[in-house]
């Protein structure tokens, strides 16, 4: 064999080398075209300096950026993103982020991404990483999402019933609803809002049983904060006329001793516990009008005055109800008043009373004191009242 055909078949194997490899290599950079991935760095360390060259120029860098794990908190933060990169590159971010470069060079292997404050769903935002001719690289960072809603402290309501108003402060639009066994006791309004929107009346209606309980709850997105409502049951009436609740009876007149004023209000309705005396006797007969009064210990809210009247047989009382009658000694005749401050306003009027026990509701007065003037008494004609009781809260 000739040196000139060793020559040949040399260069022959050596264009079939080159070009096998070059084959490669385009098959590779298609590739990456068409997926944005592979690594050809192996195959660019094969060539020589003029042809590696030539690669480069082609502009094909192979990059890879992965993101730290987790999200960004709806207040804000940043979020490192690990980049691998065989060139220079450009970073892009969206609206509500920044990268603290923009451009890149493969020695800068971390960008770290700032993501502004987020008030509303969760979002991801696509951060694209440019490497030469190469597809762009996207790295998702994702951000909680940032709704919050705060409601003002538990709020308590009188038995009467009252309107009150809840504070809200919410991120974004927000609902309010009630709930519980004794939620239908309350209303709302509004019951939405925006985020200018800072005040809910709250309302309860008037309370006539056991105390209430509801749950006022308000809705942000996906937050949502609670406060309870609560409103308290009636007072317990009680008789504040009694001299044990530091009430002072006074009359226009008295009989003395026994039949002294203090007698309508020891808490005696019948009088057996002071036989023979138990009652209240005006001084003479045939003297009307007379009065009997009860001054309270403080000012209060009546709205029930009960009168007990001296029985045909107040020798050997008994207790009396609602239909017991007299027909011999006791009072036919009266108007009740209250003390306003400055005036006696009269509640109510009776004519032909025949009844032990008379037993008065009426809308609540606030008062210091309770009067009632007799005006007609039966028998002897002289006017009596064994017990004066007064009601309220």
């Amino acid at each position: 064999m000739s040196l000139e055909t060793d020559y040949d078949e040399e260069v022959s194997d050596l264009l079939a080398e080159r070009y096998t490899l070059w084959k490669a290599i385009r098959i590779l950079i298609r590739e990456v075209e068409s997926t944005g991935t592979g690594d050809f760095t192996a195959l660019v360390a094969l060539l020589d300096a003029s042809e590696a060259a030539a690669v480069v120029t082609m502009g094909y860098y192979p990059i890879t950026a992965t993101p730290d794990a987790g999200n960004v908190v709806a207040a804000g933060g940043t979020k490192a993103i690990t980049v691998a990169a065989a060139g220079d590159y450009t970073v892009v971010c969206p609206d509500g982020c920044t990268a603290d470069i923009t451009s890149g060079t493969p020695s800068d292997t971390t960008v770290t991404i700032t993501v502004d404050a987020n008030t509303g769903d969760e979002r991801t935002f696509g951060i694209q990483f440019f490497s030469g001719n190469m597809e762009p690289v996207t790295a998702d960072v994702t951000q909680d999402d940032g709704y919050a809603a705060e409601i003002t402290s538990n709020l308590s309501f009188v038995a009467a019933g009252e309107e009150q108003n809840a504070s809200v402060a919410a991120s974004s639009d927000w609902t309010a609803a009630l709930s519980g066994t004794d939620a239908a006791q309350f209303s709302l309004d509004p019951a939405s809002g925006t985020t200018a929107d800072h005040l809910i009346v709250v309302t309860a209606i008037e309370n006539t049983g056991a105390a209430k309980e509801a749950t006022l709850t308000v809705t942000c997105g996906t937050a949502s904060d609670t406060c309870s409502l609560a409103q308290d049951a009636p007072a317990t009436p009680e008789n504040w006329a009694l001299a044990s609740k530091g009430a002072t009876p006074t009359a226009s007149t008295s009989y003395g001793g026994v039949f002294d004023p203090p007698r309508i209000n020891d808490g005696d309705t019948t009088g057996a516990s002071t036989l023979p005396a138990y009652y209240w006797w005006q001084a003479s007969s045939n003297s009307h009008p007379q009065w009997i009064q009860v001054s309270l210990v403080a000012e209060k809210s009546i709205s029930e005055v009960d009168l007990y009247f001296l029985q045909d047989s107040y020798l050997s009382p008994v207790t009396p109800d609602e239909t017991t009658t007299f027909s011999l000694y006791a009072t036919t005749a009266y108007n009740v008043e209250y003390w306003n401050g400055a005036a006696w306003v009269e509640i109510l009027s009776v004519t032909g009373n025949n009844k032990v026990w008379r037993k008065h509701t009426f809308d609540a007065v606030s008062t210091t004191a309770i009067r009632v003037n007799i005006t007609a008494s039966v028998g002897s004609n002289y006017a009596t009242c064994v017990e004066l009781q007064a009601w309220g809260v």
